[in-house]
C-alpha cells in the first residue's frame, strides 16, 4: 500500500435507501481528499429506482446485488468489486465530515501494523444514545486485536483481509469478521475521533434481542463449539423464570439471576469504560438489561429456529 495518498473505495450498503441515501453521498462525494485517489461504490439489494438516480447524479458506482439480503453479504460484495488499496465502510443513514476519508489514510500512515481502522457514531439525541456512541471520549486511539467493528464506520487494507469476510446473518456481521482477525493476531486501530453522524438510535433494547437471534447462527456458522452457548443462554432462561418466580416461593431464587447480571456487569465495565461517573447507574442497568434481551434472543432461536 502507498504510504501517502492510497487509492480508496467507500462502500455503502443500501435497501430501499433512497430516502436517505443523498445525504451520505453527497458528504462522500464532498471529502478533502483527492478527487482521482476515491470512488463511491453503492451495493443494493432492492433495485431501488431512487437509489439508483442518485447514484447517476452523483456519478457513484452501482450494483445490483439481489442475493445480498444481509448487510454482512453485501458488504462482502463490495470487498469483490474493488481493487482499491483501502475499503472504506459508511453506512446510508450516516453523513461523514469533509476530512473522513483523509483521518482513515492518515491512521494507516502512522500506524503501518494495523489491518483496520474503525471509528465511532455521533449525533445522539439523548443522554442514552450519546453514551452508546461513547460521545464523550475524545482523543483516544486504541490498537488492538479487535472483539467487534463498527460496521457502519470502518475501513480495511484491503489485501490484508485475504479471505476473511463479514458474517452473512442478518445482525453483527462485524464480530464475524473482528473474529477472524483476531484468529490471525491482526490489529486494528480504534479512533474516537473518527466519527460520522448517525441520524438513527443503533442500540436499541429491540434490536438487541434481534443480535442474539443473529448470534445463535454466527456461533453455529463461525464461532465453534457452540455448546458453551446453549447451555449459557438456557441457564439465562432458567434464572429468569426463578427470577420471576421468586416473589412467590423463596428469595433465594433470586441468586442465579444476580450471578448472571454480575457476569454481564463485567462485560458492561469493558464496553463502557471510559464513562462519566454520573452516567454509570443508568447505563449499567441499559447494558444488563440488553445482555438478558440477548441471550433471550438467542435461546428462542435454539429451540425455535426462524431461518438459514
Amino acid at each position: 500500500m502507498q504510504t501517502s495518498q492510497p487509492k480508496v473505495t467507500v462502500a455503502i450498503v443500501a435497501h430501499k435507501s433512497g430516502e436517505i441515501i443523498e445525504k451520505c453521498i453527497r458528504s462522500i462525494k464532498t471529502q478533502d481528499y483527492p478527487t482521482d485517489k476515491y470512488d463511491v461504490l453503492v451495493v443494493d439489494d432492492s433495485n431501488d429506482e431512487a437509489t439508483i438516480s442518485i447514484c447517476k447524479n452523483y456519478n457513484v458506482k452501482y450494483v445490483y446485488a439481489p442475493e445480498t439480503n444481509s448487510p454482512g453479504k453485501a458488504r462482502n460484495v463490495a470487498l469483490e468489486k474493488t481493487d482499491s488499496d483501502i475499503i472504506a465502510f459508511i453506512d446510508t443513514d450516516c453523513v461523514a465530515p469533509p476530512n473522513w476519508i483523509s483521518q482513515i489514510v492518515r491512521d494507516f500512515n502512522l500506524n503501518q501494523d494495523v489491518v483496520g481502522v474503525v471509528g465511532c457514531y455521533e449525533g445522539g439525541k439523548n443522554w442514552l444514545q450519546r453514551l452508546v456512541n461513547k460521545e464523550h471520549v475524545r482523543n483516544l486511539k486504541v490498537k488492538e486485536v479487535p472483539t467487534g467493528i463498527l460496521e457502519g464506520n470502518c475501513a480495511f487494507k484491503r489485501a490484508a483481509l485475504n479471505s476473511k469476510r463479514f458474517g452473512v446473518h442478518k445482525y453483527a456481521e462485524g464480530i464475524v469478521l473482528a473474529n477472524q482477525l483476531s484468529k490471525g493476531g491482526l490489529k486494528t486501530l480504534t479512533d474516537y475521533d473518527l466519527r460520522v453522524t448517525h441520524s438513527g438510535f443503533t442500540h436499541t433494547l429491540r434490536k438487541f434481542f434481534k443480535i442474539g437471534r443473529s448470534h445463535y447462527y454466527n456461533t453455529k456458522s463461525y464461532f465453534g463449539d457452540p455448546l458453551k452457548s446453549n447451555i449459557f443462554s438456557a441457564a439465562v432462561m432458567l434464572s429468569l423464570v426463578l427470577l420471576l418466580t421468586a416473589p412467590f416461593i423463596s428469595p433465594f431464587l433470586f441468586a442465579p439471576a444476580a450471578m448472571i447480571s454480575f457476569t454481564f456487569v463485567f462485560y458492561a465495565h469493558r464496553w463502557h469504560k471510559p464513562i462519566p461517573i454520573a452516567k454509570l447507574l443508568p447505563s449499567y442497568i441499559y447494558f444488563i438489561a440488553a445482555r438478558w434481551l440477548f441471550w433471550i434472543g438467542y435461546f428462542v432461536e435454539l429451540v425455535n429456529p426462524s431461518h438459514d
